[in-house]
């Protein structure tokens, strides 16, 4: 376990998204309209999470053949995509939902039981930087089954 000191909560982005791949000097910026230098000690740095990252979301009814959809999670997806997750349909347990979580190279896909009333789909989030969101949806579309 990793103990990390903090002032404020202020810890870098690339410790709590677990990856070194952030660079916020590019993302930073000040807000100098809000700083009343008389009221403040400090000069803030305020961070935007929508200046900083992208999103990509995906929904299909078909489903995934679960181990292409691993594999290609695990070796294909861009290394600007930070975190994926979702629920997933699966051709190989059609009637069972499963959740993907990964992180970097770590992929994690758990049964999370029948689909019950819900109908089988797949949902699915991603966050990143600066990644083409054809080519994302492309890569996900040929693990469909």
């Amino acid at each position: 376990i990793r103990i990390i000191e903090a002032t404020h909560c202020d810890v870098p982005l690339e410790v709590l998204l677990a990856v070194g791949r952030f660079d916020p000097a590019h993302t930073v910026w000040e807000d100098a309209e809000n700083d009343d230098s008389e009221s403040h000690e400090h000069h803030h740095t305020h961070v935007h999470a929508n200046e900083m990252f992208d999103t990509w979301s995906y929904e299909s009814d078909q489903p995934f053949s679960i181990e292409v959809l691993r594999e290609m999670v695990r070796k294909e997806l861009p290394a600007s995509i930070y975190r994926c997750k979702g629920i997933v349909f699966t051709a190989d347990f059609p009637e069972k939902r499963y959740a993907l979580q990964a992180v970097g190279r770590r992929v994690e896909l758990t049964e999370l039981g029948d689909w019950g009333e819900c109908a089988p789909k797949n949902q699915l989030v991603a966050i990143g930087s600066s990644f083409d969101e054809r080519e994302l949806t492309k890569r996900f579309d040929a693990c469909l089954a």
